[in-house]
């Protein structure tokens, strides 16, 4: 049996002017104005179609007045039109870095080590230093000991301004040392040779005048660092009796030579350095 052939039925084609064909034209399709925007500048629907019949806003360069949530996280935005680029933020300055590292400052107490963090608020008074409230009968039973120890430096004490003691220090027939104390804490020394005055016009020992040799100055320089190198607060007589024997070491000042070079003179002088522990002597630029 033969079947018959099937009838395909054309499918309606609606007109381009509307579904129900009712348009000014008669139902005929007429194609949308295109418009310089593109193509999708013919519907009306499309959102940028508004800004293409429009003409484009030109606003001024600069920041522009914040949002109505001032403070909010929108603060700072700036209004950008499509198809600009996006503007970069400024930085922070300089203030505001300091105003962080303020509030960080004023949250955390200032401590001197970590261990104090748990000490209450009521700590105890402050000992006062030994070496200045020693009695002056201490100060001269000590520098008395000092004197019978080294038989060739002899020792004069003297109490001009009250408490304080002032010594002045012969040393052989080499250097004379002013050594002004305050207790038994060394404030100050002053190396002359042994010929130079070392007192004022009034018949005081002169603390303000240092030698008119160079050795000597130099020997009060290195004096003046043995005052650093010898500090032990809980014992002060001990500190005096130490920086005394150093001193003493200098009692072959023009004799001994430089234990680096084996050079008497160097510059023109004797070597003016001894070590703090062996006391041995070497020329001011050997001792590096």
């Amino acid at each position: 049996m033969r079947t018959a052939p099937r009838c395909r039925t054309p499918s309606p084609r609606l007109p381009r002017g509307g579904a129900d064909g009712g348009g000014q034209d008669g139902g005929r399709g007429v194609e949308p104005r295109r418009e310089p925007g593109g193509l999708l500048a013919g519907h009306r629907g499309h959102p940028s179609a508004s800004f293409q019949r429009h003409a484009r806003l030109r606003l001024p360069q600069g920041r522009h007045a914040p949002p109505g949530d001032a403070g909010g996280p929108r603060e700072g935005l700036r209004l950008r039109l499509p198809g600009q680029p996006a503007l970069r933020q400024p930085r922070p300055g300089l203030q505001y870095h300091a105003g962080l590292a303020s509030g960080l400052l004023n949250q955390q107490s200032l401590k001197r080590s970590a261990n104090q963090m748990g000490v209450s608020a009521k700590r105890r008074p402050k000992a006062q230093p030994t070496t200045l409230v020693l009695p002056p009968q201490y100060v001269d039973d000590v520098i008395n000991r000092i004197d019978r120890m080294f038989p060739e430096m002899s020792i004069q004490l003297s109490r001009p301004n009250g408490t304080s003691a002032m010594l002045l220090v012969t040393l052989g027939k080499v250097l004379k040392v002013i050594v002004v104390m305050r207790s038994l804490f060394i404030d100050r020394t002053i190396v002359k040779g042994y010929n130079e005055n070392v007192y004022t016009e009034d018949g005081k020992l002169d603390i303000w005048s240092k030698s008119n040799y160079q050795v000597f100055q130099k020997v009060t320089d290195h004096a003046t660092t043995a005052l650093l190198h010898y500090q032990l607060p809980q014992m002060p007589d001990v500190v005096v009796r130490s920086f005394m024997t150093w001193l003493r070491s200098y009692i072959k000042l023009f004799q001994a030579p430089c234990q680096r070079c084996g050079k008497f003179l160097q510059d023109g002088l004797p070597p003016t350095w001894r070590d703090f522990r062996t006391l041995e002597a070497f020329h001011d630029t050997c001792r590096q």
